[in-house]
Order: structure tokens, then sequence, then C-alpha cells
């Protein structure tokens, strides 16, 4: 046999074989270090799912599919150096985008291929790819608005106020609106809810893509201080504090450790 096919036939056993290891030793009770497990991939997938194959074990789990995907969700629990996996082929995966991306000079490029993430390499950024604007959404929109103003109506002596908070995905100008067709923008959602009978006061909360990158963090979809401190100006005039707002001493900055919205 050429070294070749030996070579080729350990890799596919250590494929084939790894999983089956690292779940006898998991049910065994054995202790693994993290990093060889499925565990240091939590926060890129988005935890662990748990999975019981057994329990779809019938013709009925099987022909409904139910019976696949737990098994399937079963064996990703158990894929070897799953966190570094992931990483590399998304890693992969994004020198490819960026190279057919020099075709066409997009300013923002999915993260990889299939990912609702996007990469903005002029400002160091990852954004969420807008949203559409359809049907659904804007008939959930004005439900939830028909809601609140409801709720209002039937406490007349209590003050509501309504704010939302802008994302990437439908802050005005983001370059990801580019990426699809119709996307949703903050100003069709505040519309929505400008439009209702007068029992909540609306405040708005739309800013610049050039505010919102400011002010979120350039790696998640939460406020730093700086944008928690202008969403909180929003808020507090519209209750009455103008002349009270808080003003601002210093500000402390931190060079380490780099932030991540998993250490949140």
């Amino acid at each position: 046999m050429r070294p070749r096919n030996i070579l080729f036939a350990s890799v596919l056993c250590m494929l084939l074989c790894g999983p089956a290891l690292i779940g006898l030793a998991s049910w065994s009770g054995v202790a693994l270090p993290s990093w060889l497990t499925a565990d240091d991939a939590a926060y890129l997938s988005g935890g662990i799912v748990e999975a019981d194959p057994a329990a779809y074990a019938s013709l009925e789990g099987f022909s409904s599919g139910e019976f696949q995907i737990a098994a399937e969700d079963a064996v990703g629990n158990c894929i070897p150096m799953k966190a570094m996996a992931l990483l590399a082929n998304a890693a992969l995966q994004r020198s490819a985008i960026e190279a057919s991306n020099a075709l066409f000079g997009w300013e923002c490029y999915p993260a990889f291929y299939g990912s609702s993430i996007a990469e903005m390499p002029s400002r160091h950024r990852l954004l969420e790819i807008a949203e559409k604007a359809t049907g659904d959404t804007l008939a959930t929109a004005s439900h939830i608005r028909d809601g609140l103003d409801a709720l209002s109506l039937r406490h007349p002596e209590q003050r509501f106020f309504v704010y939302m908070g802008p994302d990437s995905m439908n802050i005005e100008g983001s370059p990801t609106a580019k990426l699809i067709s119709n996307p949703l923008t903050y100003g069709e959602l505040s519309s929505i809810f400008e439009d209702e009978d007068g029992h909540f006061q609306w405040i708005d909360g739309n800013v610049t893509f050039d505010e919102f990158a400011d002010g979120w963090n350039s790696t998640d979809h939460h406020w730093n201080i700086q944008g928690a401190f202008r969403a909180y100006e929003r808020m507090a005039s519209a209750l009455g504090f103008r002349d009270e707002l808080l003003v601002p001493a210093r500000l402390v900055t931190y060079d380490a450790p780099s932030f991540r919205g998993t250490f949140a």
C-alpha cells in the first residue's frame, strides 16, 4: 500500500473514530480538556445542543426526520477540537469570499458562507445583515404597536413611553442593506409606532451609521458606553429631565481584556 493511501486511511479513521471516542469518554465520565471537546465551541455555535437520539428511535421519528436531527446533534457534540475546526473552516471560507470580492468591491461581505454576519474591513466591524421588510415583519410590528396602545389605554393614569434601539439590521445607511433587496429600515419601523392613537409616547432612537459606528461595539450588537449614554439622554429628555441630565465627568478606558460579547 502506498504511503499516500496509508495517510489518507489514517486520517479517515481519525475523522470517523474521533466522535465515537470523545462520546465514549464523555459517557464514561472521563474528564477531558475543554479544547479537545465541543465545550470551547459553545460560544461559536450558540451552546451545546441537548441531543437524545434514543428518544426518537422509532419509525415515526425516522420518517419525520427527528431521529436524524438528534443523531446529527449528538455527533456534533462529540467532534474533537470542534472550536478549532469551526474557526479554521470559517477562516478558509472567508479567504475565498475576500478573494472573490476583489472583483466586486463590496464594502462588506458575509463572514463565511451562509452567515448572517457581515465583515466590514474598512471599519474593523462585524454587522448583522439587514432584515427584509416583508409583510409578516411589518404586520408583527403593527401587532406590537396595537398591543402597547391597548395596554396604555387600559391604564390612563400611567404615562407610557416606547423606545426601540436601532441595530445593524435596520440602521439607516448600513452597507449590509445593499446586499439584499427591500431592506427593512429603522424609519419604517418608527413610522409604524408613530402611527398610533396617542396613548403612548414614542421616543425616536434613530441614528446615522457614523453615530452607530461610534456608539455600538464593533463585534457585538450592544451599546458601548457612549451609545448607552446617548440613549439615556433621549429617554431622560422625553421623561422631562431636560435640566437635570447627568453630565459625564471623565471616560476611563481599559486596554485589556479585548471585548467579546460572550464575556458579558
